[in-house]
């Protein structure tokens, strides 16, 4: 078995790709249990304590948000990749959203975003394994010299869903039906996933991609794109600027 990893920063798009994909590829989801089975979640199989078998046939789709070295898990088994990556004004916001940030005064978003600034990143992520936001697309970079790949970028995912899931597709080897396109572009809409995840996060005890999700720290945000920090002050822009510019503008973002 060889792995075909679907790669990101967190909050940049994977599991809206992988909704996408499952729906394609397998049919209509109706649990993320589903989700978690055939288009599993490195870190969740962790904590679950769960292992792929390296013997068995076949290639199988994971994602992770891990940057890439050889101390990834299964590394070694590493057949191609996707990477989705996302403005990092946007991912810095998601994240403080994500992190219970954005849902308090402005000056707790406000600290949230300079922390992520000077740490690079958001330090939890870091400690466990994820790096900062630029070395973590360093790393894949790196990857992409010697391993079939194919970026995306998240402002494409949602403005074309139908035409970046066709690239995805076809990178992947898959036949390409319009018919099923559709399907499951509207299967894996924003209120789709959000209906999914309110029915599935009360679930403590559940096996889904969103049990256990707290309330009021909703998993499927709005997607918004091109935000700016112009609310949290006029020198947040200026920082930015010195840390992330440089990397960003290698995929377009200004």
């Amino acid at each position: 078995m060889r792995c075909i990893w679907l790669a990101s920063y967190p909050k940049s798009g994977n599991t809206y790709l992988r909704f996408l994909l499952y729906h394609y590829l397998f049919d209509r989801m109706e649990s993320t249990r589903q989700l978690k089975e055939r288009i599993p979640d490195i870190h969740q199989m962790a904590a679950d304590g769960v292992a792929f078998n390296p013997d068995g046939a076949g290639d199988l789709l994971i994602k992770t948000h891990f940057l890439f070295s050889d101390r990834h898990p299964y590394a070694d088994l590493s057949a191609t990749f996707i990477y989705i990556i996302r403005n990092p004004r946007d991912v810095i916001l998601s994240n403080s959203r994500y992190t219970g940030a954005g849902g308090g005064p402005d000056v707790d978003r406000r600290n949230f975003v300079l922390r992520f600034i000077r740490d690079r990143g958001v330090e939890r992520w870091r400690d466990i394994g994820f790096g900062t936001w630029p070395g973590h697309v360093a790393s894949w970079l790196q990857a992409s010299e010697s391993m079939p790949h194919l970026f995306i970028r998240y402002e494409d995912l949602i403005t074309d869903t139908p035409a970046v899931l066709t690239r995805a597709l076809t990178f992947l080897g898959c036949q390409i039906d319009t018919e099923k396109i559709a399907m499951a572009v509207a299967a894996s809409s924003k209120d789709a996933m959000r209906k999914m995840e309110q029915r599935e996060r009360t679930q403590e005890d559940g096996p889904g991609v969103f049990a256990g999700q707290a309330e009021g720290n909703e998993f499927v945000g709005q997607g918004a794109t091109g935000q700016s920090f112009s609310f949290l002050g006029d020198d947040i822009e200026e920082l930015y600027q010195n840390t992330f510019a440089r990397t960003a503008a290698l995929f377009g973002y200004a």
